[in-house]
């Protein structure tokens, strides 16, 4: 999602241990918990964000991306596109 924020704050909620606002150089990429906060930002940073960053782009330009995530049978993390 994007929204604009009425002020700085934001707290951790029951799904998260920490959270934080950061320029993409400073994002803790080896920290992330879950695979899918790293595939959503760089997805934002590659098809969104440029677009929403355009004054004549429009929500219609917008890349919805569509993964499915499950864990094989060795226990490792793996996706399907589309």
């Amino acid at each position: 999602y994007f929204v604009e924020l009425e002020d700085e704050v934001v707290d951790a909620g029951m799904e998260s241990s920490e959270v934080g606002f950061y320029k993409w150089k400073d994002v803790p990429w080896e920290d992330l918990a879950f695979p899918t906060v790293e595939w959503a930002l760089l997805h934002a940073k590659d098809h969104v964000i440029p677009l929403i960053s355009n004054d004549d782009a429009d929500d219609s330009n917008i890349i919805v991306q569509e993964r499915t995530k499950y864990v094989d049978e060795d226990g490792q993390w793996q996706v399907k596109e589309g």
